[in-house]
């Protein structure tokens, strides 16, 4: 059995679902959920997987260059076991769809 967070299970469903407004909506989610989080409620969580999906759909370079940037940022501060493998999956993921 496979654990998936959110953001593993919108990729499940994007290319089982085939449905362009979804595709938009889950895109719009992805540019401004970081802001809307912090505006809301104070949260500096690192989404980095869902700003590096906006940044390659979108072809932005500076978003691109912003997510790698706060991912070495954290590169030190992985203190605990669940910092160290949320950074570890961010790495690959952005490596994946962020280097092609």
């Amino acid at each position: 059995m496979t654990i998936m967070g959110g953001f593993e299970v919108m990729n499940e469903l994007m290319p089982m679902v085939r449905d362009e407004r979804f595709a938009a909506t889950w895109l719009d989610f992805a540019r401004r959920y970081k802001q809307m989080s912090l505006d809301i409620r104070k949260s500096r969580f690192p989404v980095r997987r869902l700003e590096a999906y906006a940044a390659w759909m979108d072809r932005d370079p500076q978003r691109t260059a912003t997510v790698w940037d706060a991912l070495w940022q954290h590169g030190d501060s992985t203190s605990n076991t669940n910092d160290a493998a949320l950074w570890s999956l961010d790495a690959i993921y952005m490596q994946e769809v962020l280097m092609k």
